[in-house]
Formats: C-alpha cells, structure tokens, sequence
C-alpha cells in the first residue's frame, strides 16, 4: 500500500495504470487540495478515471494508521521575522534529501497578515519555511539558509 499523500512521483509511477503525468497531477492535486482526505478523490485527477480508478484505488491508503504523524497548524508572521511584503509562503519537507517541486505546501495569508495552513507533519522529520519561492534561489529563503524546524511531540 501506497500513502498518495507522501508519495513521490517514483513511488506512484511503479503503479500499473499511472505514469509520470498523471504522477505529477496527483501532486499537484494534493498540494492544492492539502491532501486527499479520502480515496475517492483521484477520480478528480485527469487520467485517471473508469478502469483505472478501480485498478490502481486498491493501491492507495489516504494515511498511515501506525505512522508518527499528527495535523499540525503551521502559523507564521513574516514581520516579526523580518520578511517584508512576501508574495508567497511554502514549508517544505524533508530537507535531507528536498525537491521544491514536488515537496511544497502552500500556506495561505490571513487578514491579520499571517500565513498559516494545517499539515500532517511526521516527528522527527525536518521542515523549512520559505518565502518568494518562484526562483527558489537561496537569497529567497527566510534568512541565509531559511527557516528551518524539526517537528517532535
């Protein structure tokens, strides 16, 4: 079984039925949608309906019953660290080995100008915040080397 919420586009490409585009649109779907809160949602993803949703559901669990994970709202206020005018904020996970690409995750501005938005985020696994994200160039990280944090409870 396959967690389509952490999935990578290897892990979903070995799938019979789902190649790397329709890889690339469950990423994206999850990263717009914050995750697939149930199966039946990859019937929303172009190439795979009919036969295929039926073929490949089997293969896919929404999230690990026995993982370490918790949902977990992220808040941040760019001002108190010393951001001014963001255009966008993303965490991005697992910093041992990123792709911004494919590991993403939008947080969304509030009217109190923070940014916030809840994650299912594994302990002990290492996050980091960035902001302006459209180059991702390291000058456009949340200080030098952005802001980074290890997520434990």
């Amino acid at each position: 079984m396959i967690n389509i919420n952490s999935a990578e586009v290897e892990e979903l490409t070995k799938i019979d039925g789902i190649g790397k585009v329709t890889a690339l649109n469950i990423i994206q779907y999850r990263k717009r949608k914050n995750g697939f809160k149930e199966l039946k949602e990859l019937k929303n993803i172009k190439g795979i309906a009919g036969k295929t949703y039926k073929k490949v559901k089997a293969r896919f669990i929404t999230s690990d019953k026995n993982s370490n994970s918790k949902k977990i709202k992220i808040e941040i206020s760019p001002q108190k660290l010393g951001i001014e005018n963001p255009n966008e904020m993303h965490l991005v996970g697992e910093m041992n080995n990123w792709d911004p690409e494919d590991k993403s995750y939008s947080l969304i501005e509030n009217k109190d100008e923070r940014w916030s938005n809840k994650f299912n985020l594994e302990a002990g696994t290492e996050y980091k915040i960035m902001y302006d994200s459209i180059t991702w160039e390291e000058n456009k990280y949340i200080g030098n080397n952005g802001y980074n944090f290890k997520v434990s409870y």
